[in-house]
Parts: structure tokens; C-alpha cells; sequence
């Protein structure tokens, strides 16, 4: 996305596309905060996250864990399945190493960062509401230079 935001905006004859990334993703993707890339400050809050879902160690990335599934059962419920909370769960490491490294074998769930035991509706809208509000921060950040 931050690729095609880029070159868009330089392509594109009066056009500025951007492409909102979570400032804790922008060194993990190299990539720095450019008038097409715009970070969205905490956007990720581990910390918060860590306090409202718990987990072994510290998380540094999210894919099909707690946070995805409270967002979920915030937003759609009915596309969470029965059982979640029982999914094998996997922190960050075994994931990113898995993911470096192609094999499966290191992460066989695909699951990586928070428990998916402690997902909840409310934690999913909390969660919501805190990144709506970091959103909306670089949003307006962009608009008050024009």
C-alpha cells in the first residue's frame, strides 16, 4: 500500500494518496514517515494491548490472535467460530521466525501475538475506539498542513 500511495501521488497529476501505517510496523517494513506514508502514532499500543489480553511475552506483531479476534467479536460476532478460545496459541517469536524463515513448521497455527483466550467483544471495542481516535490524529494531521 505504501508503494502504490507513492506512486500514485507521483504519477498521478493532482492527486496525494496515503497510506496509514502503524508507526510500530514502519522500521519492521523499513519504511519512514513520507507525504505518502503517514504513521499512525501507537497505533498498535502494545502495551495497552498487553494489559487488556495478557500473554506470555511481549508481543511485536498481530495475525489471527486476541486482537483480531476482539476486533471481530466487536464488530461481527457472527463471523467468529465456536472454539477460539481454544485455538493453540502462539507468540510473536514463533511467528516472525516462521515467517523468516518459511517453515511452518515453527508456527504450524499461523497465530502470532496475543492469546486468543482472553477475546472479547469489549476488549475488541475498546481496542476500536483507541485506533479510531489514533486514526483520526494523522488524519487531521495531514489536513491541518494544507
Amino acid at each position: 500500500m505504501a508503494k502504490a500511495a507513492v506512486q500514485a501521488s507521483q504519477e498521478i497529476d493532482g492527486l496525494q494518496a496515503y497510506a496509514l501505517i502503524d508507526s510500530e510496523r514502519l522500521a519492521r517494513l523499513d519504511l519512514a514517515p513520507s507525504p505518502s506514508i503517514l504513521p499512525i502514532v501507537d497505533g498498535l499500543n502494545f502495551a495497552m494491548l498487553k494489559d487488556l489480553l495478557g500473554g506470555a511475552e511481549p508481543a511485536f506483531t498481530t495475525h489471527a490472535d486476541g486482537w483480531e479476534t476482539s476486533l471481530m467479536l466487536h464488530y461481527r460476532p457472527d463471523l467468529v467460530g465456536d472454539g477460539y478460545a481454544s485455538l493453540p496459541q502462539s507468540p510473536s517469536g514463533p511467528f516472525l521466525k516462521a515467517g523468516e524463515t518459511g517453515d511452518r513448521a515453527l508456527n504450524p497455527s499461523g497465530i502470532g501475538g496475543f492469546p486468543t483466550r482472553t477475546a472479547t467483544a469489549e476488549v475488541g471495542r475498546r481496542i476500536a475506539e483507541y485506533r479510531t481516535r489514533r486514526i483520526g490524529d494523522a488524519v487531521l494531521g495531514v489536513s491541518r498542513q494544507r
